[in-house]
């Protein structure tokens, strides 16, 4: 009877870990591999047009040849079954994003909507060396209040580039979580109404005196300033020139494990 049970252990404990390296191999075959070029913007689903991509990649190429710290944006069409959280982190691992022993690399996977009745994703796995700035909770903040906002109207490259230069300024201690805080998109609608009133009322008190149409210039000029430095986002942070593919160094060896957060719309 003991021999039996002993048997019955040995084939449970074979089957499960027969299922394990399946499954294990079947994850393996859904993360992409890393590409022959690297780069640091890599948009296998195709959510971005090629001018996009290409300020994407020269605003992420200035930051890692300034810095040392490497940020992958990676979209994708299909989880494969795997979670968010999980995914982000064997692309990070296994691609070796950030500098070998400073593990300062950060990845920030999307997987878009491809219909009505399904549901985008995105998660952000961070390297240990930058666990310090990049805790978990800030992780979070960042996802749900810097860029799905803009996810949810659609327009990925204003979410992805905003996401981008939040966790560019705190990796440079340029930011803080409460700095998130303040601009989120309720806190940006209250004061732009507020600042409108403002310059509809100098209008109104030192306009009436004026004649011609110089006011109106005037006027042009400050409402575009206005609507540049409160649009919700923080692009005033970087240049949507041009660019180039091909400037990239390399990823250095990095390895992930910092810690980081998903979420989705």
């Amino acid at each position: 009877m003991k021999y039996l049970t002993t048997i019955k252990l040995i084939a449970v404990s074979a089957i499960l870990f027969l299922s394990a390296v399946t499954m294990e191999g079947q994850h393996g075959s859904t993360i992409p591999s890393k590409p022959k070029v690297e780069r640091l913007v890599n948009d296998f689903a195709d959510i971005l047009s090629p001018e996009q991509e290409k300020a994407l990649e020269d605003t992420l190429d200035k930051f890692a040849r300034k810095t040392s710290t490497q940020i992958a944006v990676v979209t994708i069409k299909d989880l494969g079954g795997m979670d968010p959280y999980q995914y982000a982190f064997e692309i990070l691992d296994k691609w070796g994003i950030g500098q070998r022993g400073k593990d300062n690399g950060v990845v920030m996977l999307i997987k878009p909507k491809l219909s009505k009745n399904d549901r985008g994703h995105i998660a952000i796995q961070v390297g240990y060396g930058l666990e310090g700035v990049l805790p978990d909770a800030t992780v979070k903040l960042i996802i749900d209040k810097a860029i799905i906002p803009y996810f949810k109207k659609g327009d990925f490259y204003g979410g992805i580039m905003n996401g981008v230069i939040v966790i560019k300024k705190l990796a440079a201690g340029e930011f803080t979580a409460d700095d998130i805080k303040k601009t989120t998109d309720e806190g940006n609608d209250w004061v732009g109404l507020t600042f409108i009133i403002f310059l509809f009322i100098l209008i109104f008190v030192f306009g009436r005196g004026k004649k011609g149409g110089g006011g109106g210039g005037g006027f042009r000029r400050s409402s575009s300033i206005f609507w540049g430095a409160s649009s919700g986002g923080f692009f005033n942070d970087f240049s949507s020139g041009g660019g180039s593919f091909g400037g990239f160094g390399g990823f250095g060896g990095g390895t992930g494990g910092g810690g980081g957060a998903s979420g989705s719309w």
